[in-house]
Formats: C-alpha cells, structure tokens, sequence
C-alpha cells in the first residue's frame, strides 16, 4: 500500500514540487513512503520508519522531513503537471 504525504492545504507532495520551507523557496527533491528497490531511497525508511520527503531549500540546503515533521511551514507553491504543461498551484504571494 502507497502512503501518501499532504501539504498542511491538502496537495500531495510530490518529486519536482515547487515549495517554500520556513519562507524559503525550494523543490521536493524525493519522497519515501514504500521500498522501490533501490538501496540509497530504502535507507530512509529504515532510518526513518514511515519515510518523509527530502527538500532542497535556498538558505537550508537538503532536509530530509519526516511524516511528522510536514507542517504550516511546508507550503506547496506550484507543480509541472507534465513536461511543457502548465503549472497548477496556488499563487505564489511575497
């Protein structure tokens, strides 16, 4: 069974989102919720039972979040829907 992980507005996370983290602006680089094989990803969820997601933020660098640690200051900006697609998302404010 896929977990999946939410955004405090309700948007699953997803690999490629456009986030701000703590006002920062920043990309969800990875999400972990089940084994795919591939040692380097099934680490986390060894380390981390549950999995989380790993962020790229501008002033953090990566950030691995735990499923617990996803909260108001994790904000989904916007997400590609497909390769030249449009961007969905709610506007970004300053």
């Amino acid at each position: 069974m896929v977990k999946n992980f939410l955004y405090q507005s309700g948007e699953e996370v997803r690999c490629g989102d456009h986030i701000r983290y703590h006002g920062e602006q920043g990309l969800v680089e990875l999400v972990v919720a089940d084994k795919v094989g591939d040692d380097a990803v099934d680490w986390y969820l060894e380390e981390y039972p549950g999995g989380g997601l790993m962020l790229n933020a501008s002033n953090f660098g990566n950030v691995f979040l735990r499923l617990n640690d996803i909260d108001e200051k994790l904000v989904f900006v916007s997400r590609k829907v497909e390769a030249g697609g449009p961007v969905i998302g709610p506007e970004e404010t300053p």
